[in-house]
C-alpha cells in the first residue's frame, strides 16, 4: 500500500534532515487495538507486531509522526 523509504544508500529517498532523529514515538498499550495502520504507514519499518504486541523500534525511528497522525485509536504519542 505505502511505499516505504529509508535514510540509507539502498534508497533513493531521503527525509529532510529536521526529521532525522528528533523526537522518538510510543505506543500506549491500553488504546492500542492492534489495527497496524502504524505498521502500514512507517517510511522506514520501525514498527512491528508480535505475539500481539506492537512495538517502536527506537534505533529506526525517525520521528517523523506519520504512525502517530494515522493511529485512529491516538495509541501513539511523542515522549
Amino acid at each position: 500500500m505505502f511505499q516505504h523509504v529509508a535514510n540509507s544508500a539502498k534508497s533513493p529517498y531521503t527525509l529532510p534532515s529536521k526529521y532525522l532523529r528528533g523526537k522518538i514515538v510510543r505506543i500506549i498499550p491500553e488504546k492500542c487495538k492492534k489495527c497496524l495502520t502504524c505498521i502500514e504507514v512507517c517510511p522506514v519499518r520501525a514498527i512491528s507486531e508480535k505475539d500481539g504486541k506492537v512495538t517502536i523500534d527506537k534505533d529506526e525511528c525517525l520521528g517523523c509522526g506519520c504512525c502517530a497522525a494515522s493511529c485512529p485509536n491516538a495509541a501513539i504519542e511523542y515522549e
